[in-house]
């Protein structure tokens, strides 16, 4: 049995969570969501390409780290965010309090 297999269009489609339009602008370097990363096709006909198992899931599983090294990046800007925020409110107290 190989490590892999060659997966259709639709299988390729629901993995993705892609529509056919998107996968193929993906493949188009014209296009403004062509993507270089994404798993080039295995042509086997004029009328017939598969994508590599192995290689569409490699492909969602960095989307995947990239979004788990965001969701790190995002806490820490909203930190600082609320911290920011609090000092305003406190020095907006400080003000308030010393014109009454």
């Amino acid at each position: 049995m190989l490590p892999y297999w060659l997966m259709p269009l639709p299988e390729t489609c629901r993995a993705t969570g892609m529509g056919k339009t998107l996968t193929y602008e993906k493949l188009n370097p014209d296009s403004e969501k062509y993507d270089p990363t994404f798993p080039k096709p295995v042509v086997l006909s004029p009328r017939c390409v598969r994508w590599r198992s192995d290689e569409v899931f490699a492909w969602i599983d960095a989307r995947s780290a990239d979004r788990d090294a965001g969701r790190t990046e995002r806490q820490e800007q909203a930190s600082n965010a609320g911290k920011a925020g609090a000092a305003k409110r406190k020095a907006s107290a400080i003000d308030l309090a010393g014109q009454g």
